[in-house]
């Protein structure tokens, strides 16, 4: 059996290609994993039989949900809702932080009630401490975190950049308040 890699370019996507054939007989089998194009394929005089199949991308995750969520636009679709401070910026559906030794927040929050709170870090460098009011909960590895802080100072959720260890560079995403 031979192989050989080739790169197909169809109406500007590029799809990778894997011919296999074990002689001039053989079948050719073509697995794209583009968009739906025809195949041309020319086989120098061959006439074996080409099969083709495509393998349609994963359809795209729900759009962020929360009900009840206190926190304006939790999704960062924009800045909408958010107070940034420098270090911080939203692009692409995330809250970014570039070296960040500063915060994002809302003021949605109540002296003395307890919240549940959910979000998804990418932590590239650094950690970041996650406020309600003034209870923290220090975040310093990548995942989905669950979280319940009770509000005892000031009404105001932070996602903060800072802490005695260094600053942040990751990003923030789908976040959850709401009131336990």
């Amino acid at each position: 059996m031979t192989e050989k890699r080739v790169r197909v370019v169809t109406k500007g996507m590029s799809s990778p290609v894997r011919i296999v054939t074990n002689g001039p007989s053989d079948p050719v089998t073509v697995v794209t994993c583009g968009p739906s194009n025809p195949v041309r394929i020319v086989t120098n005089g061959c006439s074996d039989p080409v099969r083709g199949q495509f393998t349609p991308p994963p359809p795209p995750p729900p759009p962020f949900s929360c009900p009840g969520n206190l926190v304006v636009n939790g999704g960062f679709d924009d800045a909408s809702g958010w107070m940034l401070f420098p270090g911080w910026s939203i692009a692409g559906g995330v809250a970014v932080g570039l070296s960040s030794s500063g915060e994002i927040r809302q003021s949605v929050l109540t002296v003395g009630k307890t919240y549940h709170i959910e979000l998804d870090v990418v932590v590239t460098s650094g950690d970041l401490d996650i406020y309600a009011g003034g209870t923290f909960y220090a975040i310093s590895t990548t995942g989905h975190y669950e979280i319940d802080l009770l509000c005892t100072t000031i009404g105001r959720f932070s996602i903060c950049g800072y802490d005695s260890i260094g600053s942040f560079t990751g990003t923030i995403d789908n976040v959850c308040v709401v009131e336990v």
